[in-house]
């Protein structure tokens, strides 16, 4: 088991961490699956509603049904 000095830093990581601009996240998203977002999605929210260590998260809806979602 770490130190809890460790865990303490570890924890931050998971929580605290801003959103990446917006633009770097559209680039990396068109780059993924091919072709600009505005493709793939008839809605995505220009700012994420959640940031953690490992990525972002968006709602969206996809497709013209409009079920929107976590993206």
């Amino acid at each position: 088991m770490a130190p809890p000095s460790y865990t303490a830093e570890l924890e931050k990581l998971q929580d605290q961490i801003p959103p990446f601009p917006s633009a770097d996240a559209m680039a990396v998203l068109a780059a993924e699956l091919g072709a600009p977002a505005s493709v793939h999605f008839a809605d995505l929210s220009p700012e994420p509603v959640a940031a953690a260590s490992l990525g972002q998260v968006r709602s969206g809806a996809r497709g013209r049904r409009g079920k929107g979602g976590g993206i």
